[in-house]
């Protein structure tokens, strides 16, 4: 009989799924989403905290929602929101495979819904609570 040795303390750490979103089973990471919104054009309006959730349409449709936090004054607009969105897909159709194979089959889908919100704003921005990227 072998003798198994072990050398102790060991970590095991199987898929962290805390750290990802599926969107038509594609695994959406936050930090493309991130290095997306670190952009030095982005940097005088945004602060660069967000939050991506899927969430379903009225036809059961999923889709990827992105909520980004304004800097303090910074009124959110449509011109703004569209800039945002093009970069982000951008980014995901460079950096995600599985993202750009989804995207070459039904490409509306894939676009994700860009919500801005306040600053500080309690819903997904409370200050003084570690910043949530994803919500399931």
């Amino acid at each position: 009989m072998g003798k198994n040795i072990w050398n102790l303390p060991f970590v095991y750490v199987y898929e962290r799924s805390d750290f990802i979103v599926k969107l038509y089973g594609a695994n959406i990471y936050p930090e493309t989403i991130r290095k997306a919104l670190q952009k030095l054009e982005f940097s005088q309006l945004l602060t660069g905290k967000f939050t991506i959730i899927i969430k379903f349409d009225r036809q059961y449709n999923q889709y990827l929602e992105i909520n980004i936090e304004l800097k303090k004054n910074i009124p959110s607009n449509l011109k703004l929101g569209k800039y945002v969105q093009n970069i982000i897909v951008e980014l995901l159709l460079e950096e995600n495979s599985e993202y750009r194979s989804n995207y070459g089959e039904m490409p509306k889908r894939q676009i994700p819904k860009i919500v801005f919100w306040k600053y500080e704003d309690p819903t997904y921005f409370k200050p003084g609570v570690k910043q949530k990227w994803v919500k399931k």
